[in-house]
């Protein structure tokens, strides 16, 4: 209680003054069955029968913002005078500085407001005469207020006094740019240009059957056109783009839309019926944002009433809440200030029907999960939602997602030639390459390292290269301005449980291109069923991705190799699992050479099919074990792949590559191979 009244610095004598006004205010309370009692850590006030002023002044103000809203001014110019009585004197007048300087100017404001929108209610009803007088005084105490000036403008209008009421807009002028050195907005500068018209439908009231006549919001009569601006050198994405263009485009239920080679489009229901949600997923840097940019200015043409735009700050600490985000967007549709509800379902309710009979796209970009989106989903048909997000948000009906991966070699080089120039590019053409593929074709990687090029035109590309090839600072490279692609994966990385961190820093360690679940469960020493909620979870954080095995026996999990740096990074200051990265190797080796010795028993075909998964692994995992100066186990680990081979059928092109991969030389011969193979099916 007392850091309510003294914030942090109470004064010794905090509990007996506490305790005083404890007791007055019990002598104070009148009204029988009201008084006050002791609860830790405070008081309790019991009201009984009596009201509390402050409590009747919000129920009766959410009343007449209601009925304004609804055009029902002698309702809402009741209720809100009704709510002002209650007011006698200034709020928290004999109180603590600290509590008048926390608590006092929000009460003030919601009185402005309630003041504000009776003023209102009654210039609506044709009363401006007798607000002229009111709001003289009102403009003169709070000469900043626009609002308030806007109306004593458009009451001296309504009583022909044009000359008082521009006069009244000079003062205001002069005042901001001295005061707060700002021009005035929207609102004023409307009605001001209203009254240099002669504008009648400023000079009517609603009583007069003409339209509502004061205009307080600085939307009015602008179309929104939220979208920022589009990526001037965006690159690639052909196919998404069209799959997307057709999803928002549809204008009759039908197919989700046509799924180009190369393009992971997963509709949540067989059909996409109209107005249902496009998402785009994918790991940070993916160029989710872009991609929806464009995309949503090639479609401007079918929303012509405008686009609502909003950056949910999905991984921020402080994502946007979707309350505060449909207050903006009943703004920009319109909706005077006083108008917009207080509660959230008031104001979902008023969003879709301000959108109803329009035709609009909006973008909610950067969302975190569903329940940040679907406050701010349209019930109108003719309107569309663009989606980006880092989750698959699969739990909004008839949800259609879009799945960019990496840049082809040949996008990221048309990238860099765009931003850092075709002719510099096409000199160190395989330089170029190489920075491509150390990016991992992620498309923030490359721009960054496009951006670092153009900023440096002394630099070669190959200088560039060096630097990032280096296994120290490579992400280090990957920072420009404010664009990071540590900062990216870090956001992802920040929201993991930490069970899930430690099991990304361990799979980090291993240079293999992709793994099955039972190597991840080998090396985290984990059960098969947690392992695989770990791995989702992963998954769900676009930290790790699916890819089909090559022999189509199992799923495999891919890190980014930009993932993988950031997870050997991670693991240095990850405590819980430092005692063990001295071992994975050695358990991801077992693993494999035991998973091996089983295919060797099993039937060909299936052995086969084992090896055509896992012969890239093999082969990283034999360099990566050489290189640790494991000389033995890397010896094992060849010689246990070669005996396999000598009973496959393997081809000669298949084969002859896996042995100086696997430092071995052990191959059989065709014709010994094939004898095996006809030993083995005669066996089948």
């Amino acid at each position: 209680m007392s850091s309510n009244l003294w914030g942090d610095r109470p004064p010794a004598t905090a509990s007996s003054q506490i305790y005083t006004y404890i007791s007055r205010l019990r002598k104070l309370l009148g009204p029988a069955g009201t008084y006050i009692v002791r609860r830790q850590p405070g008081y309790a006030l019991s009201l009984g029968s009596a009201r509390f002023d402050h409590e009747e002044f919000e129920r009766l103000s959410r009343m007449g913002h209601t009925a304004l809203t609804n055009r029902r001014f002698e309702e809402a110019s009741r209720h809100l005078a009704a709510a002002l009585r209650l007011w006698r004197g200034p709020a928290l007048a004999n109180v603590t500085e600290f509590l008048a300087a926390n608590d006092g100017p929000w009460l003030e404001e919601a009185r402005m407001r309630a003041l504000e929108a009776r003023i209102e209610a009654d210039i609506e009803l044709g009363l401006h005469a007798r607000l002229v007088p009111e709001l003289t005084a009102l403009v003169e105490s709070h000469p900043v207020r626009e609002r308030m000036r806007t109306y004593l403008m458009t009451a001296l209008y309504r009583c022909d006094r044009q000359a008082d009421a521009l006069e009244i807009y000079q003062q205001g002028r002069h005042v901001l740019a001295e005061q707060l050195g700002v021009d005035p907005g929207h609102a004023m500068n409307t009605v001001f240009q209203g009254i240099l018209e002669g504008d009648p439908v400023l000079a009517r009231s609603t009583t007069g059957a003409g339209p509502r006549a004061v205009t307080t919001n600085a939307w009015s009569r602008v179309r929104p056109a939220m979208l920022p601006p589009d990526v001037a050198d965006f690159t690639g994405r052909h196919s998404e783009l069209e799959v997307i263009e057709t999803l928002l485009r549809a204008g009759t239920t039908g197919p989700a839309g046509p799924e180009a080679p190369g393009v992971s489009v997963r509709a949540q229901r067989p059909t996409c019926a109209l107005g249902s949600p496009v998402a785009i997923t994918g790991m940070a840097g993916i160029g989710k944002t872009a991609l929806a940019m464009r995309a949503a200015y090639r479609c401007l043409d079918v929303f012509p009433d405008g686009q609502l735009q909003v950056d949910l700050g999905g991984l921020d600490e402080r994502p946007k809440d979707p309350g505060q985000v449909l207050a903006w967007f009943l703004r920009a549709l319109n909706t005077d200030e006083s108008a917009i509800p207080d509660s959230i379902e008031e104001r979902i309710q008023l969003y879709r029907s301000r959108l109803a009979g329009r035709r609009m796209l909006i973008l909610l970009d950067n969302a975190r999960d569903e329940s940040q989106i679907r406050p701010l989903l349209p019930g109108a048909a003719g309107c569309r939602v663009l989606i980006t997000s880092r989750c698959s948000p699969t739990a909004l009906d008839g949800v259609s997602l879009i799945e960019p991966g990496p840049l082809s070699v040949q996008e990221g080089l048309e990238l860099l030639s765009r931003v850092a120039g075709e002719a510099r590019i096409q000199a160190e053409r395989e330089m170029a390459r190489r920075l491509v593929e150390l990016c991992g074709g992620l498309p923030l990687a490359v721009r960054i390292a496009a951006v670092r090029l153009h900023a440096r035109p002394h630099w070669q590309v190959a200088s560039l290269v060096v630097r990032m090839a280096a296994a120290r600072g490579h992400l280090d490279e990957l920072r420009t301005s404010d664009l990071d692609v540590r900062f990216g994966i870090q956001q992802s990385y920040r929201g993991l449980e930490p069970r899930v961190r430690r099991a990304l820093c361990l799979l980090t360690q291993l240079d293999v291109p992709d793994f099955p679940l039972w190597a991840a469960a080998e090396i985290l020493r984990m059960p098969h069923e947690e392992v695989e909620d770990v791995l989702e979870a992963l998954v769900d954080a676009r930290l790790l991705s699916f890819v089909a095995g090559a022999g189509g026996t199992t799923t495999r999990y891919r890190l980014h190799r930009l993932v993988r740096i950031f997870g050997r990074e991670a693991a240095g200051i990850e405590a819980s699992a430092a005692p063990e990265f001295a071992v994975v190797l050695d358990r991801a080796l077992n693993a494999w050479v035991r998973r091996g010795h089983e295919a060797q028993a099993a039937p060909v075909r299936d052995g086969e099919r084992w090896l055509e998964d896992e012969k890239s692994a093999l082969v990283a995992l034999f360099r990566q074990v050489r290189g640790a100066g494991k000389s033995s186990s890397a010896w094992e680990l060849g010689q246990s792949v070669a005996r396999f081979l000598d009973r496959c059928a393997y081809p000669d092109e298949r084969v002859v590559p896996l042995g100086p991969a696997l430092g071995t030389a052990r191959i059989a011969p065709r014709n010994r191979r094939r004898s095996a193979h006809a030993h083995d099916s005669h066996r089948r």
